[in-house]
């Protein structure tokens, strides 16, 4: 029995290492079907994308946030600012709230509806097949 034990551990491993991976099988090309979250200190880059959809890259992977509808319609800067509120937390979820800076104005407060975890978009690698909007 003794000698099976580390077998056995190995066998556990690997059911946690495939749990762990991400199946981009979605109906958007390159995004994941289930819902995500990360940890606002991870942050590292956000691009906007079409429409109110940003792309997040945190902890080394890349998230499709997609805010409510026309939340990012008024706002004019290529590159505004985003600040993550997370009410108390350091949680990114769909309960957070985005509040984005259009150079000197006053920020406009968007509501999270979706982050699912997605390949590098467009923006960052040109032969991405996750479409920007």
């Amino acid at each position: 029995m003794t000698r099976l034990a580390p077998l056995a551990a190995l066998l556990a491993l690997g059911a946690c290492a495939t749990a762990e991976k991400t199946s981009f099988n979605s109906d958007i090309p390159g995004v994941a079907a289930q819902e995500a979250s990360f940890f606002s200190g991870t942050i590292r880059n956000v691009y906007r994308g079409d429409n109110d959809i940003i792309f997040v890259r945190a902890a080394g992977r890349w998230y499709r946030t997609a805010l409510n509808e026309g939340c990012l319609d008024s706002i004019v800067a290529t590159n505004p600012t985003f600040i993550f509120d997370s009410q108390g937390t350091s949680k990114v979820d769909r309960f957070t709230r985005v509040h984005v800076v259009d150079g000197g104005g006053m920020p406009l407060q968007c509501q999270v509806r979706s982050i699912r975890q997605s390949l590098a978009p467009q923006m960052v690698d040109a032969s991405s097949i996750v479409p920007r909007g």
